[in-house]
């Protein structure tokens, strides 16, 4: 996961996996990187930060990453450069989306202040909001989102709306 956040003045590049276990920020000034030791241990952070596959966003507003893998979301609160897993789930629940880098898109929706997520395999649209640690799935009207192989999904905040595209095919969906 590489994910700008202004506050550090870098891009975070995150990494919990049996290789290395830390989330690393690469200062734009000094071009160097630097291991945050977040959370402080090794221990705390295997326990309370995202494995691989993971999909997220910065929020401005909460000044925070947003992250979610599996059916598991986490929150890493730049302040006090620590990792938390704020809700696990389980497919059967029906109450939290899929979340994988290769099979979701997640972005933030600056109107709202919550996260889209779409599950491109269910074709399937949730949104967050990390002030409840809530997850709810969205039934938008008209026209059904594109269900191919081949598709892409994006947030343009000039029109906001969460795009998902399939070939030739556009989709735009404005949740606020």
């Amino acid at each position: 996961m590489l994910e700008y956040v202004p506050e550090l003045g870098g891009v975070i590049w995150h990494a919990n996996n049996w290789q290395m276990r830390a989330t690393w920020l690469l200062d734009l000034d000094t071009k160097s990187w630097k291991d945050l030791k977040a959370n402080g241990s090794v221990k705390t952070f295997q326990q309370q930060a995202p494995m691989p596959e993971q999909i997220g966003y910065y929020d401005p507003k909460r000044k925070q990453l947003i992250v979610h893998r599996y059916y598991d979301t986490f929150h890493y609160d730049v302040e006090t450069n620590a990792w938390n897993k704020v809700l696990s789930g389980t497919k059967e629940s029906g109450r939290v989306p899929y979340g994988h880098d290769a099979r979701s898109v997640m972005h933030y929706d600056p109107k709202s202040g919550h996260g889209l997520l779409v599950e491109f395999g269910r074709g399937r649209l949730w949104a967050y909001d990390p002030d409840k640690v809530q997850w709810t799935e969205l039934h938008p009207r008209g026209a059904p989102m594109p269900r191919g192989s081949k598709l892409l999904a994006y947030f343009d905040p000039a029109r906001n709306v969460f795009v998902v595209i399939d070939r030739t095919t556009v989709w735009a969906y404005r949740y606020r």
